[in-house]
């Protein structure tokens, strides 16, 4: 089986939860089927194979930055800004001439976004479409909707909302395979489309580690993602800074691309800020518990997944923990304010039995529903019993 995963950003290196999710799948799918191939869309210059660990990821060049103009001018058309904003024609004929040259069975797209190639592909190549969602994508620009007071950004983000909304449920209509990352996906979508439908996690494989004697608190994501800088702006002003900042609680990491300058001016001695990470496992690996106050978004927080495999208790809110099969104050904790966030860091620093009962849990977990074995099982419902129906 010849298979083309086409992702709208580079895999590797892995700097995000979306990347990080691809990465782990190309090696699940590795485990069964040898040939195997990315292209990722690039917004910077460079164009090359990266052929270390027999990977090969071929990035083709977009311009994908923001336009104020094709943004208006969508308003009045029936384009979704956001997903044509990774359409290219040049583009498109080098993704169907490759496809066509070394004749792959099945194209794999990862999201919606770099679906806008799936009807091109359709018209002019001999295979197979798949789409995996990361997210029900018009439910993050709702979300965003709820939770502003400008009267502008309302306005932007409901029309957003609909141009996504009517965009994810067409293109997922038109692909020959939908799996989810969620089962909240799922279950958005079964509503949607009469075709079958399967979950494809992501997996992770359990990392045993010695608990950190110095206690500390940390969240690792994206911040040009906007539900993760919305939640760290709100945890810093109403958890850390009004109740913790002065409480020798012990110390608060924050990471991720793109941390903006005016969180990297927070000046207290509690509170470490970096930018982008490398190895996001060999730097959550020294810390105690992972908080993720994520109020808007869809889709399933795979820093939560990759925490709970290393051991590490999650303090999370309702919304970041959606998609995941846990259980609050077996696997997790859920919080929704400003003082649970603070009453369940402090009992985490002060309560081993509970720290221990949260690390085994979500490791628990991790084995039931996200391992290899779950991805290809599920995998092979759809794409196996079509192949063999087919050779």
């Amino acid at each position: 089986m010849k298979i083309l995963i086409i992702s709208h950003k580079p895999v590797f290196p892995s700097n995000d939860g979306g990347s990080v999710a691809v990465k782990k799948l190309y090696y699940d799918l590795r485990t069964k089927y040898k040939s195997i191939d990315i292209i990722a869309l690039h917004s910077k210059t460079k164009r090359k194979t990266n052929q270390k660990n027999h990977i090969n990821q071929t990035l083709l060049q977009i311009n994908k930055k923001f336009n104020f103009l094709k943004l208006i001018n969508s308003l009045f058309s029936k384009k979704c800004y956001q997903t044509n904003r990774f359409y290219n024609k040049k583009v498109s004929r080098k993704i169907t001439n490759t496809i066509n040259e070394k004749k792959y069975e099945y194209v794999l797209f990862e999201g919606v976004f770099p679906s806008v190639y799936l009807q091109d592909i359709k018209n002019k190549c001999k295979c197979k479409t798949i789409i995996r969602t990361h997210n029900v994508e018009h439910e993050i620009w709702n979300d965003l909707l709820s939770n502003t007071r400008n009267l502008l950004k309302k306005i932007l983000y409901f029309f957003l909302k609909l141009q996504m909304k009517k965009w994810e449920n067409f293109i997922c209509s038109k692909c020959d395979f939908l799996f989810c990352i969620s089962k909240n996906d799922k279950e958005y979508f079964k509503k949607k489309i009469k075709k079958k439908i399967e979950i494809l996690p992501v997996s992770f494989k359990i990392n045993n580690r010695n608990v950190p004697k110095k206690f500390s608190v940390f969240h690792l994501g994206a911040m040009d993602w906007k539900p993760n800088l919305e939640g760290i702006e709100w945890f810093l002003n109403n958890v850390w800074i009004k109740h913790l900042v002065n409480k020798k609680i012990g110390t608060l990491y924050l990471a991720g691309k793109n941390m903006p300058n005016h969180l990297k001016k927070q000046n207290y001695k509690s509170l470490k800020i970096k930018g982008l990470v490398d190895n996001s496992e060999r730097y959550m690996i020294n810390k105690s518990v992972m908080i993720v106050p994520i109020f808007s978004g869809s889709g399933i927080r795979i820093k939560i997944l990759e925490g709970m495999s290393m051991g590490i208790p999650i303090i999370s809110t309702k919304k970041g923990a959606q998609g995941i099969n846990c259980k609050n104050n077996k696997n997790i904790l859920i919080c929704n304010d400003e003082k649970e966030f603070f009453n369940s860091i402090k009992n985490l620093k002060n309560d081993k039995i509970l720290f221990n009962k949260l690390s085994l849990g979500g490791k628990k977990l991790i084995n039931e529903y996200f391992s290899t074995n779950v991805v290809i099982k599920n995998w092979k419902k759809l794409i196996y019993e079509d192949s063999y129906n087919n050779s």
